[in-house]
């Protein structure tokens, strides 16, 4: 095997990765539809939090009110009461400070950022300037790299290959020989896509906006 003849394996392969519009529509409105998902749990559990707190500063004003009115005796107790309701509330903006690092990005500019990049594959990794530059796009396809054999040998029946990035086995849907369908889920396909923007914005693949992406070749 060659140098020539291992970038030809690749770069048929590169060629061959076209989608169906149909099938990319299919997929990114699941993807959506999974975000939006996800947004409802963080919301609600943003505001089961805050929810908390309110009640929890509400219950310490409550005590501080009567602070004066109660024994002697008894103020110790309140106390320890007010002292155990401060540090509920600490916890609790601790976690909701927390959350906000785990904010729901984006989603347009996600999908329509990895969107693009489906959609021109061949012509993103082509137009890098380095051999080092094509090679790392070209891994951003698979979970797993492919030997040669699995390139050379892909319209048999076997061997499949099985480490396939989540987002383009989705997209492949069943019409690809090379690849072994063992469909990821819905939560599994939407992490790789937020991976794969990722590591698309470190490489100044740049979203103006939803309806218009701007592919940058020079990295």
């Amino acid at each position: 095997m060659t140098k020539e003849d291992l970038e030809t394996k690749v770069y048929d392969f590169i060629n061959d990765l076209v989608f169906s519009k149909e099938r990319v529509d299919e997929v990114f409105v699941a993807v959506r539809k999974k975000y939006e998902q996800h947004l409802a749990l963080y919301e609600a559990k943003t505001s089961a939090i805050d929810s908390q707190i309110t009640h929890l500063e509400t219950q310490a004003r409550e005590l501080t009110k009567s602070f004066t009115a109660i024994a002697s005796s008894a103020q110790k107790y309140v106390n320890e009461e007010l002292e155990d309701i401060d540090q509920q509330i600490k916890h609790l903006a601790l976690e909701r400070t927390n959350m906000e690092t785990k904010k729901p990005m984006d989603i347009d500019k996600v999908i329509a950022r990895v969107r693009k990049f489906s959609e021109n594959i061949g012509q993103v990794i082509n137009q890098q300037s380095s051999d080092t530059k094509k090679a790392q796009l070209f891994g951003v396809i698979f979970k797993k790299l492919p030997t040669y054999n699995d390139l050379a040998f892909r319209n048999q029946k076997s061997p499949h290959i099985t480490g396939v990035n989540p987002v383009f086995q989705a997209l492949l849907g069943d019409n690809f020989p090379m690849v072994n369908q063992v469909m990821s889920n819905w939560n599994h396909i939407l992490k790789g896509v937020t991976q794969l923007d990722a590591f698309l914005r470190a490489y100044k693949i740049q979203v103006a906006s939803p309806d218009s992406v701007e592919l940058q070749a020079i990295i």
